[in-house]
């Protein structure tokens, strides 16, 4: 005697939803979160990127009542606002997750560290308003996280690629560590374009062209801090 098929399915059913790992929250699935949390016990990954219209504090709360014990990876970018309360909610269900993005978002590092001390990997690329985040307060809020294997930076992104000759970082705001980094690096630049930049001195361009001897093409048209003839001779003679 074949049994129903409702009941094959209902059967089919149980086995597949535990191998689902990942789950994306978008606006209309809000309603039937909590549906779909208790049918995907062993997600691992829980992806909430661009969501604008709800409240994203009630929704980490939310998913802080379930069960996930295999949850290890959450996706945040780009939020509005950094959602404080939702992630110290989340966080007393979930204090070991191993891997938070955070990038084209605002972001509270010192919160992070004090939420998820045992994370692996972090992505902080982006912050809002195109500032690249400073490069020595990531560095120290890396060493906090003892864990921590592998962090996502602009700056890291850059050093990490020894045969960059071309850099165009045109309306950003950068800073003087940032140059510094890079200039460190000892990356083979022919080619900078600081444009429209903001938030760098003079201390950080002559490092940089100190340091990089191959360069050919220096754009630094708006350039505040270069207002007159002895600024632009002395960054000359470099």
């Amino acid at each position: 005697m074949h049994k129903s098929l409702s009941l094959v399915s209902r059967q089919f059913f149980s086995l597949t939803n535990r191998l689902r790992t990942d789950l994306a929250v978008l606006d209309p699935v809000r309603p039937l979160l909590p549906t779909l949390l208790r049918r995907f016990p062993n997600l691992t990954t829980i992806k909430i990127t661009r969501y604008f219209t709800g409240d994203i504090n009630a929704l980490l709360s939310q998913i802080a009542l379930f069960d996930l014990p295999s949850l290890r990876s959450l996706d945040l970018s780009h939020q509005p606002t950094f959602p404080s309360h939702g992630l110290q909610q989340f966080s007393q269900k979930f204090p070991t997750l191993k891997s938070l993005n955070c990038s084209f978002m605002p972001q509270d590092l010192g919160l992070i560290v004090e939420c998820f001390p045992s994370l692996e990997e972090i992505d902080v690329n982006f912050p809002p308003c195109d500032e690249i985040t400073d490069y020595s307060r990531v560095k120290a809020f890396a060493s906090e996280l003892k864990k921590l294997r592998k962090i996502s930076e602009f700056i890291d992104a850059l050093v990490n690629l020894k045969g960059f000759t071309c850099l165009d970082l045109s309306c950003l705001r950068i800073s003087d560590e940032v140059l510094c980094a890079v200039a460190e690096e000892g990356l083979p630049l022919r080619k900078l374009s600081l444009q429209c930049c903001k938030g760098y001195g003079y201390h950080g361009i002559s490092r940089l062209l100190r340091k990089c001897n191959h360069l050919h093409y220096l754009d630094l048209e708006g350039t505040d801090f270069l207002n007159d003839q002895r600024s632009f001779q002395k960054l000359h003679t470099l």
